[in-house]
């Protein structure tokens, strides 16, 4: 690090790495900064660099020959494929956790058998390796009453989990699993939960933990939570979704237990804890998944409400020195609501122009997901395509305002959820 700056690499392109990219543009520690993965929107705050995240020997090279001191990374497939692991031997500082930490979230399997040796707080399952097991479990099913879950074992876009209401429906999607991932099916079926939906975020430093924020996910496609599962239709941010009952709770019963695993197999965790969580009407918490990586949308709302520098935050937690960094969150509220393609998350059609994007205010901001710009114009370029972000204090007043913005909109090609923060 030269004069105590910083030179960052930021790897992924939708909207969780748009925001990272937004926050981190306005750190005082920032010298200079690229992407990896980025969109067109992405690169109105980093340079865009065209190199795959798969090739780990070109990437190391380009770090090497810009001096890049921290690698900042997005999404969970090049966590998976262990990028971190690559660039950590080669002494690159890297904001993600190893492949084998990052199991918690790519095997739904080996966090509940984490789950059973600690005695976290979970939903009762049984897992399934073949297609025949598990179709011969649902024919003759005295087990689980329905509803209950479905959750292929592996990484599926935040869209491997379904909820099954009958046999047929059961079937039918096991079949569409075996389908899309026949050399690597494996599927976890569960209770289905019930209560208050919470995500809750921590860092850890491979030693310290520190709590971030909470928010609340709307993952279902339409209002009323009907429809497909999505990677998330928006969220809503806040203090008011967190006591300190209850995140001592979390932290007790569920990260830490999770934590001091790891370390008994002698992994070691860096990066961001994601906790799905199912609260019940006693206040006690429920995991329903890890993930190893911030969330999309949620990472959007706790930007618009994180105060402190991020890039700082982020590098200290690299370097494991978390313990007395300051994490200064907004009492403020957040709110994110998402305008999707229409046909999200099933099929849907690419390169739809959109007018009248409005500019960002004090209090409202556009975060890009899939979008892209040809001749100064807009167009979309996946599922979620951006999202409309509110910080104020009567959430009310914030959805009206967040509403009012998307039907300024003039795109007749998207949807959007009319429920969020109801």
């Amino acid at each position: 690090m030269t004069n105590n700056k910083l030179n960052v690499l930021l790897i992924g392109g939708g909207g969780r790495e748009y925001a990272l990219a937004w926050k981190i543009s306005q750190s005082q520690l920032l010298s200079e900064f690229y992407s990896i993965n980025g969109s067109d929107h992405i690169a109105k705050y980093a340079n865009r660099i065209d190199i795959d995240y798969s090739d780990f020997e070109a990437l190391y090279k380009f770090c090497v020959e810009k001096n890049i001191h921290l690698v900042i990374v997005g999404p969970e497939k090049p966590i998976e494929l262990g990028l971190s692991d690559f660039l950590i031997s080669k002494k690159i500082n890297v904001f993600a956790p190893s492949k084998a930490a990052a199991q918690i979230e790519s095997s739904k399997n080996f966090t509940k058998k984490i789950c059973d040796e600690e005695s976290i707080p979970t939903a009762k399952y049984i897992t399934f390796q073949n297609f025949s097991d598990v179709q011969d479990f649902i024919k003759n099913n005295k087990t689980f009453s329905y509803p209950f879950v479905i959750k292929y074992d592996g990484l599926a876009d935040g869209k491997g989990v379904k909820i099954i209401h009958d046999d047929y429906e059961a079937l039918e999607y096991l079949q569409k699993l075996n389908e899309n991932y026949e050399k690597t099916f494996c599927v976890v079926i569960e209770e289905f939960l019930t209560g208050r939906e919470l995500s809750a975020f921590f860092l850890c430093d491979g030693e310290n933990i520190r709590y971030l924020a909470s928010a609340r996910d709307y993952k279902r496609a339409h209002d009323g939570d009907k429809g497909e599962n999505t990677g998330g239709m928006g969220v809503i941010c806040g203090n008011f979704l967190m006591n300190e009952e209850l995140k001592h709770k979390i932290s007790e019963r569920i990260v830490e237990p999770m934590l001091h695993n790891l370390k008994k197999q002698n992994i070691v965790y860096k990066g961001v804890i994601f906790a799905g969580l199912m609260i019940d009407d006693k206040n006690d918490p429920y995991l329903i998944e890890f993930n190893a990586r911030f969330g999309d949308p949620e990472t959007e709302a706790i930007c618009m409400r994180l105060e402190s520098d991020l890039l700082n935050i982020l590098y200290k937690a690299t370097i494991g020195d978390l313990q007395n960094t300051e994490i200064k969150i907004s009492e403020k509220n957040s709110l994110c609501i998402v305008l999707a393609s229409n046909g999200y998350p099933e099929k849907y059609e690419k390169s739809k122009l959109i007018h009248n994007i409005p500019e960002d205010t004090d209090d409202m901001r556009i975060f890009f997901h899939g979008a892209k710009i040809i001749n100064n114009e807009c167009f979309s370029n996946g599922g979620r395509v951006l999202s409309v972000n509110i910080i104020g204090e009567n959430i009310e007043r914030m959805r009206e305002q967040a509403y009012n913005t998307l039907k300024e909109i003039n795109w007749n090609d998207g949807f959007y959820r009319n429920d969020i923060g109801l």
